[in-house]
C-alpha cells in the first residue's frame, strides 16, 4: 500500500484510511503487505506483514500535512518490493496524482517500473477539472492512469469520496482472482 498523507489530501484522509482497510479486508489473508505512507518525504511505516492490524493501527494515527513526494514514494515501494517473498507483485497506490517535492523524475519511475515486475493499481482522489489549482494537480490523472497501464494495473478515478471503500474492494478480488 502507497497512501498520500500530504496536506492536499486533508479532507480525504479518513475516506483514503477506509479504502485501504477495506482493500486489507478483501486481499487474500495469505498475503503480506506493507505500508508506504508519503508527504514531503516517503517513509515506510509498517515493513512487510500478513498482520493487517499493524497496518491499520498505523494509518489510524496518520495526519495529513506538507507537500506531495508521490515519485520519492513509488522509488520506495518498487524497492522495497524485491524484499517480497510472493512471486506476485502488486502495489495500491491511494494518491490525488499531484506531486510537488520529488527528487525522481517521471521520466525515471517510468523506466523503473519497466523494469520491476510489479503491478500498479491507483485510487485516484480527484478535484473536479476546474478545480484543480496546480499543473501538477491538473497532471496527476494523466500520469497514474499512464502509470498503471504500464505495469498492467489499472487507474479507478473517484469522484465521490464514499466510493472508495468500494473501489479498494473490486481491487483486492480481481487481484486475488488473477
Amino acid at each position: 500500500l502507497v497512501v498520500d498523507t500530504s496536506g492536499s489530501m486533508a479532507n480525504r484522509m479518513s475516506h483514503a484510511r477506509a479504502a485501504a482497510l477495506q482493500f486489507l479486508k478483501t486481499a487474500n489473508s495469505q498475503d503480506e503487505f506493507f505500508l508506504v505512507e508519503f508527504d514531503d518525504q516517503p517513509r515506510l511505516a509498517c515493513d512487510f506483514t500478513s498482520r493487517m492490524e499493524e497496518i491499520h493501527g498505523r494509518l489510524a494515527s496518520t495526519q495529513a500535512q506538507g507537500a506531495t513526494a508521490l515519485l520519492d514514494a513509488l522509488y520506495l515501494a518498487i524497492h522495497h518490493m524485491r524484499h517480497a517473498r510472493r512471486q506476485k507483485k502488486a502495489l495500491l497506490l491511494i494518491s490525488d496524482g499531484g506531486d510537488n517535492h520529488s527528487r525522481y523524475t517521471e521520466a525515471e519511475i517510468k523506466s523503473l517500473v519497466k523494469e520491476a515486475d510489479v503491478q500498479i493499481h491507483a485510487v485516484g482522489i480527484f478535484e473536479a477539472l476546474g478545480l484543480r489549482q496546480t499543473a501538477e494537480e491538473r497532471a496527476g490523472p494523466l500520469f497514474l492512469s499512464n502509470l498503471a497501464e504500464l505495469t498492467g494495473g489499472r487507474l479507478f478515478a473517484v469522484n465521490s469520496l464514499n466510493d472508495l471503500p468500494g473501489t479498494a474492494e473490486r481491487i483486492a478480488t480481481q487481484l486475488r482472482s488473477q
